[in-house]
């Protein structure tokens, strides 16, 4: 099964996370910006995608400030993006979203 990948790709839409954070995309060439909110938390991603993979900044938001921030890629494989997030504090982790 060949994956879905290379230019003219589109990620716009609606997301899922694993871990329940709802994700908006919208992608304009290979400029992308993202909102996502869970529990009172939102927040915002922005960066390029190539048709393959995203890099980007991200900025959580809760209880009125910035909760957490840092950086993040993402590998599209299909209907999935998933890669590692980055935090500017020192903590890392592993994200994937679903369309849909």
């Amino acid at each position: 099964m060949a994956l879905n990948t290379g230019p003219g790709i589109d990620i716009s839409g609606s997301w899922k996370s694993s871990d329940g954070w709802r994700v908006q995309i919208k992608q304009v060439g290979n400029q992308v910006t993202a909102t996502y909110s869970k529990a009172g938390a939102t927040g915002t991603l922005s960066g390029t995608f190539d048709g393959q993979q995203f890099a980007g900044a991200y900025q959580t938001h809760a209880a009125g400030g910035v909760a957490a921030s840092g950086t993040q890629t993402l590998i599209l494989n299909g209907n999935t993006l998933e890669g590692t997030w980055s935090a500017s504090d020192g903590r890392q982790g592993t994200w994937t979203l679903v369309r849909g």
